[in-house]
């Protein structure tokens, strides 16, 4: 009897025993995983993308610091006034929050909602008729909305219409080439459009809901061209990998949550909606 009691005892506490190990390992490897997904190395083509939308987020805050509030022009002045300093609320949340490329077109979208505000708020002091809803121009968004489309053709392509500002529309005309936005690459500064797919999302959401259509259509035969539509371009080495599985950790803060306030109140109605008077692209 007395032997039989010791057994029960000593079994019981190799059981426990054997119990806490277990979940000792489950326990560090939960741990291990999270602090493998946060403590991911940092992605430098994310970062790179990140720097040119800080970059137009910061030039947007400069032009409210110059622009004076429209006392004395009425109602409709002061709403265009207060639509740009929340677009550049919006798009600074939204940059704060972005976790992967894709969330950067949330940030090119309120910014677009921002400039044409500004426009308009500037052709009411001018007294000017109030501009069209169009996108920026096509060979630097930093110069603000397009005025007209004009005929271009990268090196060994076809030709095609692309907005255009003014003053590019003018070069066009003379025979010379408009100066393209370089960005960061791994091989250098290069146009916009012949980075890589991580600068998809930020292109694109410079043109609204219909932005992947028309930008693919202004891009066919340009390396950005050809990615537009292929979003796992992005992602399929280790760095990226990483960044992307981080991207779903982060997403309920970023990508989701923002997100998803984000394309409703920046993507959804202002933004989308206003591409009336822009699209007529023929290609």
């Amino acid at each position: 009897m007395e032997l039989l009691l010791i057994l029960i005892i000593v079994g019981g506490i190799i059981w426990f025993v054997g119990k806490s190990t277990q979940q000792g390992r489950l326990s560090d490897g939960s741990a291990t995983r999270r602090v493998s997904r946060r403590g991911a190395q940092p992605d430098p083509r994310m970062d790179a993308v990140r720097r040119v939308a800080s970059e137009d987020v910061t030039q947007l805050g400069e032009q409210l610091q110059h622009e004076p509030l429209p006392d004395g022009l009425g109602d409709e002045a002061f709403a265009d006034w207060q639509r740009a300093l929340d677009a550049y609320e919006n798009a600074k949340g939204a940059l704060d929050n972005a976790a992967t490329p894709e969330d950067l077109q949330w940030v090119t979208r309120a910014l677009d909602d921002g400039r044409f505000a500004l426009a308009t708020l500037q052709a009411r002091r001018e007294g000017r008729e109030l501009p069209n809803r169009r996108g920026p121009c096509f060979f630097d968004q930093r110069h603000g909305i397009s005025v007209q489309d004009s005929s271009w053709a990268p090196p060994g392509g076809a030709a095609r219409d692309v907005p255009v500002c003014a003053a590019c529309a003018t070069r066009i005309a003379d025979g010379i080439s408009p100066d393209a936005r370089t960005v960061p690459t791994a091989a250098g500064d290069r146009p916009y459009w012949e980075a890589g797919a991580e600068y998809g999302p930020w292109a694109r959401g410079w043109y609204g809901a219909q932005g992947a259509y028309l930008l693919n259509g202004m891009l066919v035969g340009t390396m950005l061209g050809t990615m537009m539509w292929a979003p796992m371009g992005y992602g399929m080495d280790g760095a990226a990998a990483d960044a992307g599985g981080d991207g779903g950790d982060a997403g309920g803060e970023g990508s989701g949550e923002f997100g998803g306030d984000a394309g409703g109140d920046i993507g959804g109605g202002d933004a989308g909606g206003g591409f009336g008077d822009f699209g007529g692209f023929d290609f």
